[in-house]
């Protein structure tokens, strides 16, 4: 299996996957990116899935989760909100600590989660 760097484009021209292919699928370092041409994932693939370190980001270019991913699946669940620090309540704050810790999640501050 010898990889080889490609670039695959929407139809509209903006890049849809850059980096390294092996039997058809992403294998190594590469980027995804939205329709939009905003960058989607930054980092390591191993048969087309999220495999590595890496950063996914939304639509708007914003940070959703930086870390480790196994077969394609974060391996730290991450919770995010829209709410900023300045606005959100303490019962809010303190409920989402709870809900985080009861479940394993992280909470990684101000994210528009309806993007999700």
């Amino acid at each position: 299996m010898f990889s080889k760097y490609k670039e695959v484009l929407y139809p509209n021209g903006y890049p849809k996957y850059e980096g390294f292919f092996a039997d058809g699928k992403l294998n190594g370092r590469g980027k995804s990116y939205y329709e939009n041409g905003n960058l989607q994932y930054d980092g390591y693939w191993v048969n087309g899935l999220y495999d590595g370190e890496g950063v996914l980001y939304d639509e708007a270019g914003r940070e959703v989760y930086k870390g480790r991913w196994t077969n394609g699946k974060p391996e730290k669940a991450v919770f995010k909100t829209s709410y900023t620090t300045e606005s959100e309540s303490p019962k809010l704050r303190q409920y989402m600590d709870e809900l985080n810790s009861l479940i394993g999640l992280l909470y990684n501050g101000p994210v528009n989660s309806d993007q999700y």
